[in-house]
């Protein structure tokens, strides 16, 4: 399970609707409203002097829309702002081609091997440096950056670190999310992305 993370610093109220949560900070401003039968988070980003939707979704519990709330920011905003540190592992777990969620921050800069799918469908070997970039995972070698998609990675190794498994529990499971769902809609079309909880739809048995 993802633990000992900082608290967000929420600010609470309640409406007729519900409950409200905000989180305004320089860069961002976040909105979870609802209650426990459903809740919708939106990111409002205000890094560039104007307002725009930066991110949103909805769940069945705060609980879940906190946690793809510090995923998003962890992964969206340059790590120079600080904000990481309330997404811990988030910031750099990834699904990968083979379905499995694995943490690639034990490979930030250190030499890797990676090998993953091409566009033209086929496999390649990329050597470098290693780096989680907001949503990609960047390999540096002579000055030239490759950067690839998680969900085109069938490995990574390296000399100096190995692949985490997820410290979630974290779930891929063919399907659709739907009313019930504990889940959201996975990397990869038609997969639900489970993680603290047990799914009542997809995983009843």
């Amino acid at each position: 399970m993802f633990v000992a993370l900082p608290t967000i610093p929420w600010t609470h109220s309640r409406t007729e609707f519900g409950s409200v949560w905000q989180w305004k900070t320089p860069h961002f401003e976040i909105t979870v409203t609802g209650d426990n039968l459903s809740c919708y988070w939106k990111i409002v980003d205000l890094s560039e002097g104007r307002e725009r939707v930066f991110g949103d979704g909805r769940t069945t519990t705060f609980e879940q829309s906190e946690r793809q709330v510090r995923e998003t920011i962890g992964k969206g905003y340059d790590p120079k702002f600080g904000y990481q540190v309330f997404a811990g592992s988030l910031a750099t777990t990834f699904m990968i081609s083979t379905g499995d969620m694995v943490d690639l921050g034990p490979f930030n800069g250190q030499p890797v091997e990676v090998t993953a799918i091409t566009r033209e469908g086929g496999v390649g070997v990329f050597t470098g440096i290693g780096m989680v970039q907001n949503y990609d995972f960047t390999v540096v070698r002579d000055g030239k950056a490759v950067l690839i998609r998680p969900t085109y990675i069938v490995s990574v190794t390296s000399p100096r670190a190995t692949m985490m498994a997820p410290k979630s529990g974290n779930r891929n499971i063919s399907g659709s999310v739907i009313p019930g769902c504990t889940g959201r809609p996975g990397f990869l079309s038609g997969t639900v992305d489970h993680t603290e909880l047990t799914c009542p739809i997809h995983e009843e048995s």
